[in-house]
């Protein structure tokens, strides 16, 4: 794996989460609202890649993202 897709796994993983405290944060300000129901991240891998080829090997994952906003 490069030193770029390294920091691609960070950084997707930076942005997911960020993303998810926006989430917890529009629940803490809403809160107090009449009729709120919360609302919750969830996490998908992103594809992973194969290091000793198509038969057996180890897995590298590529990241994560936020797949979806439940409430």
């Amino acid at each position: 794996m490069s030193i770029l897709g390294s920091m691609f796994t960070g950084i997707s993983g930076m942005s997911a989460t960020g993303q998810s405290l926006g989430i917890i944060g529009d629940n803490i300000a809403n809160a107090g609202t009449n009729g709120f129901k919360a609302s919750r991240g969830e996490f998908q891998d992103l594809v992973a890649s194969n290091l000793k080829g198509i038969m057996g090997g180890n897995q590298i994952g590529r990241g994560v993202r936020l797949s979806a906003v439940t409430p």
